[in-house]
Parts: structure tokens; C-alpha cells; sequence
């Protein structure tokens, strides 16, 4: 087993709550934490038991029981200990949940973070100005106190759960830094068994602590061995270390640089890249098990120390390009001068160089490349080009470091009577993330940079690597470039890589030509044409494309340049004469060069057209001696402009328009581009007109709609207008397809009114059932109040949501929309009971007492969508918010705000999965209960006729109290899409007015309490009962001995629902007694009450005692 692979903790964890055994981890001996004027350190838990205290880490100078750093916790909140004091912050971590805790403080700042999950949830102002000191006990997963040389956990700090990933850095990171490197390997404490005791606590594999980077460090010590007796120097151990890595890399690993020292091995560093990235842990093992195998070539062998193995996730680079004069005399050693100047002038504390090269030019390049001076300056004057890489540990981002070193690199240094100071260069950070990087340890060296292929290289390959550009030889490199490209089929990314930027070097020294342009856009031809994958370089081929039509020399007013699927058109403008331009496309076939027009219209078989505004011309640079230019761009290649992150399909070629040295945006004459399709799309496709965003998912370019808006579209083509130039091209979602904006309007009409009616409605149903209580004694009817409930609250959220969310504030609008929310789930869930009860009433007949029946009900018709909406507020508050109301891409003047999830996964999770759910067992107990009519109807001695009128009025009933009608909106595709949409609005917009009509206006026993109370004069019923006068004459009801329970009001309840020609003593009763009304009447007329307890024929005008109150509760009973 390689040492790597048994010294690394990257997916491995360490589980404190297992055993008694397992208390907690420490610091090894043999690692020490220095004295630190600033640091971050990074832990990921896992609660398993929520302990009234516990400590994550603790780190205390010996004997000294305050803790000068730590991370602890309560049931309520984080602390964090610094210089013996303590910071809380309110934060409770759900358990059973992974959880990224970070801690950042600056001696210099004095500023004390605390970040949960990329959040921060904690700032604090540390008046001490100190430095952590040096020496001291680090313990993991409990408090530790001091005994007999050593230390042991303190009682009652465990951390019962799972610790990995801790790492401490010597310096403060940025919260950029914190969330995009998060793979990153600490430089104080790392994540390594060399760096903690784990004896009696062994740290656990997890598959699934998978943490995917690129860049890597390798420290080994190998031996090399020449049998022929040759020295061995550090320069013939680099070139074997590179033969040897070379070979037994596998493709996806490409070395950066190799540093070599001697002492009684060779100590090398090697830096390397995966593309595309992968699992640390993987690479560790795979890396290490490579270097332990023997390397013999011919009379050379390299055996590696494999308990030396090194391999940390690192941060990035920073590749510096300059020229640097020396003066005052000829320097011996003009590396040896170079180098000591950039360790005087670069901070020995947070910036090292690595790979430095001293470059060698003719006199040509240098008279060239170098400044005018005076003649005596002039002969004592040596300038030398260098290239090196430089580490740098810093908080600052990118741009801010690159000018810090640019900065440092302008001092003038003095040796002697040599002077040294240098000319501008080209500073660049070499990715893949932010600016920091690991300190290399003692005793590592610069050395020759080489980019090197882990895979062998091919001649033209290596001899492109090596070629440098210039302008003299830029022809013969960019002849070079497309021998090399077509001669190969797919490239690889690190072949990819090298061709751009040779590329870029030629665009940089040299005058372009049109010979010498064409040939390069041949050459992004010809990547474009084969199987590479370009997505990861697409901002790099564009920028390329416009350096060229930039620099591009040509007599004339335009040049255009052509390739298969590709074309460019360059138009130099007189100012005065300008009255805008017009750019198209006839051709986008892959085996023809596009044909171009300018200032022409567009013809049949077009298929990218763009027309420039004259606006345009009050953007043109000012006071430059060239004529402004417009350069147009065509592409006629999809792949290359892949949005993973936008789940749309790009269903045209792309088109661009730029001036030179000139940003264009917020035209208020707009920018027209018209596109055709790819493919013909339906009018219920959702297009949408975009721009290439180079910033968008991380720098690697994406689509943006900002500043374009669809103008028309056929099946054919889509027009947009832009109030910017750049690369447009038209997006389209297949499965989506927006509604008209009148449809919209009419549909927007039809929900507000319908939810008013309902509302009103709703409203004076509960009132009816609330004000008469022998409406409500028996089980459906408190069943239907519940749901009456929640379909009023969730309209009347509904109404004010809009207005609501108008006022602009935050918390209010997550208030509605959880609101919303809410009483949409309650509504659902009592339509789910409903069936359930309906399902127990008439299918599964239960004649046993169940206690609370209608209190466990309430406690899950409201508890379950209180406990959703709880956890969504309680795990990711932000997924209730205010967003716009439609889809359209183009707003209009009345667009509303509405407060509502805009979080998709959780949408899809919480309220489609939830209603699909609830409306699957409804569909289901709908189709069980006609069943079961249908066979009690065929049972009945009579053969029981109903009307086709009773049958649609029950079936009706049923639709709406379950719920059913929200079933639409999954079958709105196709042709009958929009109709289905109104339906779906109009139907269950009024669900709570269509439950007024059958479950109130309908209902015989509600319309006596309405002419009983309401009525007056001949219309008031005089002479009323609970029981229904229309019982057929003669037809007695059989006495069922049932269990006596106490859980009915009264049996006289149950047969007020009902105008049926039965008792209604019980449910089986129902089922055996000849009737002449319909079963489907019977099922929305009596409400199924269950469980059905009498022990008296029903006829008995008594009341039997209830032990369950009314709902809600009465004083009085009837």
C-alpha cells in the first residue's frame, strides 16, 4: 500500500458518536501550529444527536485550560472561541445533514467570521491585537483537558456525529475563496493521518464524500541510479523526473512544472493538472500507486520513497511574462542577478517563484522589444526576457493580485554597480479557480518550466510547444497550427489549450494579414469541424475571432473572410456617411463557406440577418487615426455555444456585430436580428432571444436574455431587437409553450373574479354550517367545514397576494407566500380525507368505535402541510420570494409582483409531487365508490332506478368536493391545450362556489334551516325536523346491533343529511333498504357518516349521549 494512500483522509471520516472508545482525535506530535497573525480553518459535520453541548475542535496553549481558537455548539447555537473568549451566533444544524463550517480572523483587520454552508452567520470585531500562539494541543471532536503530560477529553463536550474535511490555512479567506475552493488541502493542519493521532478512533471510507479539483502537488523523494557510473546532477534527475511522468501519468493528468533538489535523494515537486477534475481521493491513490511502481530506462533507474509521498489539492498559479534590463556593466550570471532582484523585490512571506527561465533573443528581437534610451546607457545595457510562475497567498481576487505583482516587479534593484528594473509584461493567473496558493516546503527550488503532456508527445506537437511566436516567424507558426490540426481528428484539451494560445501569441506580436487571418480562421474551422469539445474554451474562440477582425490590415472599405460554417465581415465606416448597416447570410452548410451580404435585404434562403441602427455611429470611438470598424461574425455551429446550466435548446446559428475598441449597449434604437430555425418549431414552443454572457457560470460563458426581447416569430424564423451588440442567437424550450398575452389577460380576469365568487361563497357555506348545529353533527359535515376552511384562506391569500407584494418588503413577501402555500396543501389534504372517509363509509364498512375520529382528522388535515411548510422555512428560507407574474419575455406596463416558491426543486417536491400524490388516491377512491353504487344498485330487489340527472348531479358532487378538476392542467398538451388551461381556471377558480351548490343550495335539510331561521312570512317553515319527511310509507328500517357508541351526536344527524327514502340506520342498512332515489344522490346527499352507532331503530326521537363535542364546541345541544 502506497503511503499516499495510507496517509490520506480525503473520503475517509471519523464518526465520534460509535463507541466510548472514539472520544476525540489530536494533533500529532510531530505537527506543530505556528504563531499566526491570521487564519481560516474548515470542517464538515454531521449531527447524529442533538447534545445539549459539544465541541467540533478546541485548540489550547499547554497547561492553559482557555481556548485560544475552537468551534463549539448548544440546541440553539454556534460558538466560536478566540483568545479565550466566546462568539455566539444563533444557528441550530439540522442532524442527520452535512454541514461546511468555516472560521476566518485577521490580526489586521481584527475581523472575526463564522460561515455555515457559504453563508455567514457571524462578524464580530476583535478588539485584542494578538497572534495565536505557537505550540499548543489541537483536539477534534471534544474539549480536552491536561493530565499527566498529555491530555483526554473532557466529559460532556463530545460531538456525538461525524467530523471530515478539517483543515486549517495560515492565512484569512475570502468567502469567494471559502465556497470555489472548497477541495483545497489546508497549509497549517492538514487533512492526513501524518497530521493527527487517531489511535483507538479509525477514520472511516465514505463513497460518498466525493470532492472533484484539478490541480495537485506532488512532493516524493526518489533515487535515481545510473549504471554507467555517470554523475547525476538536479538538471539530468529533472529531465528523467519528466520522461518518467511523462509515461506513467494516465491521459487525463498533465504535469505544470517539476522542481528538483538534492540532498541525500532528489526531493521533487511536481505540479499537476486532472482535466476534467476529479475525486482528491481518487487521484491520491491513483498517483500514488503509479509513483511506487520502478522506473527503469535503458541504464537509468528511479525508485521512489513511498513513505515520502506527498499529494495536496492546490490553488492556482500566476504566469509572469516580462523583459528586464540590466545596466552598469555585463553581469556574469544574469539569471543568478534576476533572481535575486525578484527575492528582494517580491514579499518572502506570501509570494515565491517557481520555474524560472532566462529567455535568449537575438539583437533584432531586442531592438525591437525594447525602449529608446540614451547611446551611453545604450552600450552598457544587457535586457534579457524571463518567464516564471509565481505562488501567491493572499485574500485579494485576481485582477488585484496580478497589479500587486506588477507593481513589485517596477522597483529598480540595486547589486553592485548593477541596476535592474523591468519593463511591462503579462501577469496571468494559469486557473482553474481564485488567486491563493499552498506554501511549498523548505528545501524546493525553481527550475525550468515546461508544459508538459502526461501522454507522449507527438513531434509536431513538441515542436509547437517549443515554438515561440514572433514577427518574424508567425506565418510559419500559424502554418504549423493548421498542419497540426488537420493532420489530427478530435484534440485533446491540453492540444486544444496549446493551439489557442499559440494563437493568441501570434495575435499578440504580429500585423495580421489576410493571408495570414484566413489561414487562422481556417484554423477555428477545422476545431470547430472535428469532434473536439470546445464548450470549455468557448470565450476563448470568440475573443480570438475578434482579435482577428480587430487587427486585421486590408485596403479598401470591407474584407470578408469565410470557412465552413464560418464567416466574418469587416467594414471600415466614414463617420459622416454612416445611416446604419445591415449584415446577412445565405448558406450554412458544413461542406460550403457561407455566402455574405451587406446593405442587402434579405433573401429567402437567409439564415442569420442583423441590421445596425444609426444610433450606433454616436458610439464610435473618438480622436483614433484609423476609421471606425464593424465587424459582423457568423456561426454556423451550435456545439459551440453549450449552456448546461440553461436546460434550453439553441434552434439557430449564431450572429454577432461589434465595433472595434468601442463597447455598444443601451440603444434606444434597437438592434434587429432575425434568425431562422434549425428545426420548425409549434406555436406552443417557448422562444427566447438571448445573448452569449461571457461572465455567466463562472467565466465560462452562458446565455443571457438582458436587454433583448422577442419582436415576432413563425415556425420558420423569430425577429428580436437588442439594445447592445454581441453574439444573439435564439433559444427554444420544447416542452413549454407560453399562453398569448390577451389569453393571459382573459385568464388572469377569470382567476381573480372566480376565487372572489368562491370566496363569497365559501364564506356564507361556513356560516351556515357554523350557525346551525344540526348541520354539523355528523362526520362529512365537519369534514367539508375543514375544507371550506382551507379553500377560503387559500383565495383570499391568493386575492391580496399581488397587492401585497407590491410594498416591496422581504419578510412580508415570504410571509404570503408560505401562506400560500399553506392553504394550498391544507386544501388538498382535506380533499384527500374526504376520500379517505368516503373510502371507510361506503367501501370498507367499519362498525368499530374509533376514538377522536374527526380530532386526528384536523391534526393531519393542518399538521401536514404546517410540518412542509415549517421545514422548507426552517432549511431554505429563501425559496419563498416575490418574482414576476408570467412568462413573457417582453413586460408589460401592468406586470405584477407575486409572492409565491421560486425554487424550482422545491415547487416540484412540495407541491406538484404532493398534489399528484393526493389526486392519484382521490382518482382512485372516486372510480371504487361508483363501482360499489354500481353493485349495490344492481342488489336491491327493485332493480333501483335513478335519473340520469341524479347521476350526473352525484358525480358532479363527487368531482368537485375531491378535488378531481385539478387534473386538467396534466393533460393540457397538444391542440387542446388552451382549452384545457380556460377549463382548468374556471373550474377550480370556482370549486368553493360549485361546493355552495351541491353541498348547500342543493341540500334539502340546509334549505328547511335557511326557511326555519331566515325566512319570514309564508316563506318561513313553520313546522321543521331533523328528520327528512320523505321517507317512502311502508319500508321500515332494520335494527342493526351494533356497538353502542358514544362518538355520534345523535342518529337523527345522520338522517338529516339526507332526503333518502331509507332510515339511514347504517351504512349496510343503506345497502339492503329498497330506495327510489340514486346512489350517486345518496353518496352527495348524505355524506357517508362513519362510524354509524344506534341501537334504536331511527325513528326514536332520542338522543343518545356524546361524548365528542360539536364542531366547533357548543354549550348547547338539540
Amino acid at each position: 500500500m502506497s503511503g499516499a494512500f495510507a496517509a490520506s483522509l480525503w473520503g475517509k471520516k471519523v464518526d465520534f458518536s460509535r463507541n466510548f472508545k472514539c472520544s476525540l482525535w489530536q494533533l500529532d506530535a510531530g505537527c506543530a501550529v505556528p504563531a499566526l497573525e491570521e487564519l481560516s480553518v474548515c470542517v464538515s459535520l454531521w449531527k447524529r444527536v442533538a447534545s445539549p453541548q459539544w465541541t467540533v475542535f478546541v485548540y489550547k496553549q499547554r497547561g492553559d485550560e482557555k481556548a485560544q481558537l475552537g468551534l463549539t455548539g448548544t440546541t440553539e447555537s454556534l460558538q466560536v472561541w478566540l483568545f479565550g473568549h466566546a462568539w455566539a451566533a444563533p444557528v441550530d444544524l439540522p442532524l442527520e445533514v452535512w454541514h461546511v463550517v468555516c472560521l476566518t480572523w485577521s490580526g489586521r483587520s481584527r475581523n472575526l467570521r463564522l460561515y455555515v454552508n457559504n453563508t455567514r452567520v457571524l462578524s464580530a470585531h476583535v478588539h485584542r491585537h494578538a497572534r495565536l500562539p505557537p505550540g499548543g494541543t489541537l483536539s477534534l471532536g471534544a474539549s480536552h483537558g491536561f493530565a499527566g503530560g498529555g491530555i483526554e477529553a473532557e466529559t460532556g463536550t463530545g460531538f456525538q456525529g461525524t467530523v471530515t474535511l478539517f483543515r486549517m490555512w495560515g492565512r484569512e479567506r475570502s468567502p469567494q475563496q471559502l465556497s470555489a475552493l472548497s477541495c483545497t488541502e489546508g497549509d497549517v493542519v492538514h487533512w492526513s493521518t501524518r497530521d493527527w493521532d487517531t489511535s483507538g478512533c479509525q477514520p472511516i471510507f465514505d463513497p460518498s464524500l466525493a470532492c472533484a479539483w484539478s490541480l495537485y502537488e506532488i512532493q516524493v523523494k526518489v533515487c535515481v541510479t545510473s549504471w554507467d557510473g555517470s554523475a547525476m546532477n538536479t538538471h539530468a534527475a529533472k529531465e528523467i523526473m519528466s520522461d518518467w511522468l511523462g509515461k506513467i501519468l494516465p491521459p487525463s493528468m498533465f504535469l505544470y512544472s517539476i522542481s528538483v533538489t538534492f540532498s541525500t535523494s532528489f526531493d521533487c515537486m511536481v505540479h499537476v493538472e486532472v482535466i476534467p477534475s476529479a475525486d482528491v481521493s481518487n487521484v491520491q491513490v491513483t498517483i500514488s500507486h503509479l509513483l511506487s511502481i520502478q522506473y527503469v530506462s535503458g541504464l537509468l533507474e528511479v525508485t521512489t520513497d513511498t513513505g515520502s509521498i506527498i499529494i495536496h489539492p492546490v490553488d492556482t498559479f500566476y504566469r509572469v511574462t516580462l523583459n528586464v534590463t540590466v545596466s552598469g556593466g555585463a553581469a556574469s550570471d544574469p539569471a543568478t542577478v534576476i533572481q535575486s532582484w525578484l527575492a528582494a523585490v517580491l514579499p518572502v512571506d506570501h509570494m515565491w517563484v517557481l520555474n524560472f527561465k532566462l529567455l535568449t533573443r537575438t539583437r533584432s528581437q531586442m531592438e525591437c522589444r525594447t525602449p529608446e534610451v540614451g547611446r551611453l546607457t545604450l552600450l552598457s545595457t544587457s535586457r534579457y526576457g524571463c518567464t516564471f510562475q509565481a505562488q501567491v497567498n493572499t485574500s485579494s481576487d485576481v485582477a488585484q493580485t496580478e497589479r500587486l505583482i506588477r507593481d513589485l516587479l517596477m522597483v529598480y534593484f540595486t547589486s553592485g554597480s548593477l541596476t535592474v528594473h523591468a519593463e511591462p509584461g503579462d501577469i496571468q493567473s494559469l486557473a482553474p479557480a481564485l488567486s491563493t496558493v499552498s506554501k511549498p516546503d523548505k528545501g524546493s527550488m525553481c527550475g525550468r518550466r515546461r508544459r508538459l503532456s502526461a501522454r507522449p508527445l507527438s513531434p509536431a506537437k513538441g515542436a509547437l510547444i517549443r515554438q515561440a511566436a514572433g514577427t518574424d516567424n508567425s506565418v510559419d507558426v500559424v502554418d504549423m497550427i493548421l498542419n497540426f490540426t488537420r493532420d489530427h481528428g478530435a484534440l485533446s484539451h491540453p492540444e486544444l489549450v496549446t493551439v489557442l494560445n499559440k494563437l493568441s501569441e501570434v495575435l499578440e506580436v504580429s500585423q495580421v494579414t489576410p493571408p495570414l487571418g484566413q489561414a487562422m480562421v481556417d484554423i477555428i474551422a477545422d476545431i470547430l469541424e472535428s469532434d473536439t469539445n470546445v464548450s470549455p474554451v468557448t470565450n476563448l474562440i470568440l475573443s480570438i475571432m475578434e482579435d482577428i477582425g480587430d487587427k486585421m490590415s486590408f485596403s479598401g472599405e470591407s474584407y470578408n473572410m469565410t470557412a465552413p460554417s464560418l464567416a466574418i465581415a469587416l467594414v471600415n465606416i466614414d463617420p459622416g456617411q454612416f445611416f446604419g448597416i445591415t449584415f446577412g447570410v445565405n448558406s450554412a452548410s458544413q461542406d460550403l463557406n457561407p455566402e455574405i451580404f451587406i446593405n442587402e435585404d434579405p433573401l429567402k434562403d437567409t439564415v442569420a440577418f442583423i441590421s445596425l441602427p444609426p444610433e450606433v455611429e454616436d458610439r464610435f470611438p473618438q480622436h483614433q487615426k484609423t476609421p471606425p470598424r464593424i465587424q459582423f461574425h457568423f456561426y454556423g455551429v451550435p456545439q459551440l455555444f453549450k449552456d448546461t446550466q440553461n436546460g434550453k435548446e439553441l434552434n439557430t446559428y449564431v450572429v454577432s456585430a461589434s465595433v472595434t475598441n468601442a463597447t455598444i449597449s443601451d440603444l434606444e434604437q434597437h438592434v434587429v436580428v432575425t434568425l431562422r430555425h434549425r428545426r420548425p418549431v409549434d406555436l406552443k414552443d417557448e422562444v427566447e432571444c438571448v445573448y452569449w454572457n461571457f461572465s455567466e457560470n463562472g467565466g465560462f460563458g452562458g446565455w443571457d436574455s438582458s436587454g433583448c426581447s422577442k419582436h415576432n416569430t413563425s415556425a420558420d424564423q423569430t425577429t428580436c431587437v437588442c439594445d447592445h451588440l454581441t453574439h444573439f442567437g435564439v433559444l427554444v424550450d420544447l416542452s413549454r409553450a407560453p399562453v398569448s398575452e390577451k389569453d393571459k389577460e382573459i385568464l388572469t380576469v377569470i382567476s381573480y373574479l372566480g376565487c372572489g365568487i368562491s370566496s363569497v361563497f365559501l364564506g356564507v357555506s361556513l356560516l351556515t354550517y357554523m350557525a346551525f348545529e344540526k348541520l354539523r353533527r355528523d362526520y362529512p359535515s365537519k369534514i367539508l367545514i375543514n375544507l371550506s376552511l382551507a379553500l377560503l384562506g387559500l383565495n383570499l391569500v391568493f386575492l391580496v397576494d399581488s397587492w401585497l407584494a407590491s410594498f416591496g418588503s422581504d419578510g412580508l413577501c415570504i410571509s404570503v407566500a408560505a401562506l400560500l402555500h399553506y392553504f394550498l396543501l391544507a386544501s388538498f389534504t382535506w380533499m384527500g380525507l374526504e376520500a379517505v372517509h368516503m373510502y371507510f363509509a361506503l367501501v370498507k364498512v367499519f362498525n368499530v368505535y374509533v376514538p377522536s375520529y374527526i380530532l386526528k382528522f384536523c391534526v393531519l388535515g393542518w399538521g401536514i402541510p404546517l410540518v412542509i411548510v415549517s421545514l422548507i422555512l426552517a432549511v431554505k428560507r429563501d425559496a419563498y420570494g416575490s418574482a414576476v407574474n408570467g412568462t413573457s419575455l417582453e413586460p408589460l406596463d401592468d406586470t405584477e409582483l407575486f409572492c409565491w416558491l421560486q425554487d424550482d426543486v422545491v415547487f416540484y417536491v412540495s407541491v406538484v409531487a404532493y398534489i399528484i400524490l393526493v389526486l392519484l388516491c382521490n382518482v382512485a377512491v372516486f372510480m371504487v365508490v361508483l363501482v360499489q353504487i354500481r353493485r349495490v344498485r344492481a342488489n336491491k330487489p327493485g332493480g333501483g332506478r335513478s335519473g340520469l340527472l341524479h347521476d350526473l348531479r352525484g358525480v358532479a358532487s363527487l368531482t368537485f368536493l375531491l378535488g378531481l378538476t385539478w387534473m386538467l392542467i396534466f393533460f393540457a398538451w397538444g391542440p387542446a391545450r388552451l382549452t384545457l388551461v380556460y377549463l382548468f381556471s374556471i373550474l377550480n377558480s370556482l370549486q368553493g362556489f360549485f361546493i355552495f351548490v351541491f353541498h348547500c343550495l342543493m341540500k334539502e335539510n340546509v334549505r328547511k334551516q335557511w326557511r326555519a331561521h331566515l325566512c319570514c312570512g309564508q316563506f318561513r317553515l313553520k313546522e321543521h325536523s331533523d328528520w327528512s319527511q320523505t321517507a317512502t310509507v311502508g319500508v321500515k328500517s332494520r335494527p342493526n346491533h351494533l356497538v353502542h357508541t358514544p362518538s355520534v351526536k345523535s342518529a337523527r344527524s345522520d338522517n338529516s343529511n339526507s332526503s333518502s327514502t331509507t332510515s339511514n340506520s347504517s351504512v349496510s342498512a343503506q345497502r339492503l333498504v329498497s330506495t327510489r332515489r340514486s346512489d350517486l344522490e345518496l353518496v352527495y346527499e348524505n355524506r357517508l357518516p362513519f362510524p354509524r352507532a344506534c341501537c334504536s331503530p331511527p325513528s326514536l326521537p332520542q338522543e343518545t349521549g356524546c361524548g365528542m363535542p360539536s364542531w366547533p364546541p357548543r354549550d348547547r345541544s338539540h
